[in-house]
């Protein structure tokens, strides 16, 4: 109703500061689709404060990401999801993986171990003497069996060796926690289907192309 109100007199920009806290999830998916449907039917701005990444995807055709008050990251939603400027950002649209990185002329050289050739605009924009951070969701990271031949020198994908530490089933993915030869755990989100063990030995590969490349803070 206050919405409705506000829109009464055609305003040229609507301000709303989260709106849909106090509706039922059904609800607020219902009011979030009308509410852009009516926006977009007028042609009037908004501008939507909320801390729900969900919502933020749903109304907004641009998003600008605040921390301590300065803007971080403004683009589409999309960018923000896969390339993320930094883990700040990353973090408030859902987990994500972090490997430390430094590139040394040629390559990347991955928690001081694995060598893979980069991104290099990514690299020449955030400066290769600066210490980098690989991020990768779970979802974009591939699980194979040890027993399929993958474990080579690919260069469309980081491919490492680790062992099921833990999952935890959650409806249509399975997260897995991988620990091995790497800094940090990795979490990956695979097939609901899958029948893993504790320790079982696998393999997980990091696509290239789903990489962000960030400076380490």
């Amino acid at each position: 109703v206050g919405i409705a109100r506000a829109l009464a007199p055609q305003p040229a920009l609507l301000l709303l500061d989260e709106p849909f806290n106090n509706l039922d999830a059904t609800l607020r998916e219902t009011i979030l689709h009308e509410v852009r449907t009516v926006l977009k039917a007028r042609k009037t701005a908004a501008l939507c404060i909320t801390h729900i990444p969900h919502e933020a995807f749903a109304i907004a055709d641009r998003i600008a990401v605040l921390d301590k008050g300065d803007i971080i990251q403004y683009c589409k939603a999309r960018t923000l999801y896969c390339d993320p400027v930094d883990k700040y950002v990353a973090r408030f649209f859902g987990p994500i993986n972090v490997l430390a990185a430094r590139y040394n002329s040629s390559h990347l050289i991955v928690d001081n171990r694995h060598a893979l050739n980069p991104p290099l605009e990514r690299i020449g924009s955030i400066g290769s003497e600066k210490p980098l951070e690989i991020l990768i969701r779970p979802a974009d990271i591939e699980l194979f069996p040890t027993e399929e031949e993958v474990y080579c020198n690919r260069r469309d994908m980081l491919l490492l060796k680790g062992k099921v530490r833990a999952t935890r089933y959650y409806g249509h993915y399975l997260a897995v926690e991988i620990a091995g030869a790497f800094s940090h755990q990795i979490t990956v989100h695979t097939d609901p289907y899958l029948n893993l063990r504790t320790n079982q030995a696998v393999q997980i590969g990091l696509p290239v192309r789903k990489m962000s490349i960030s400076a380490s803070h």
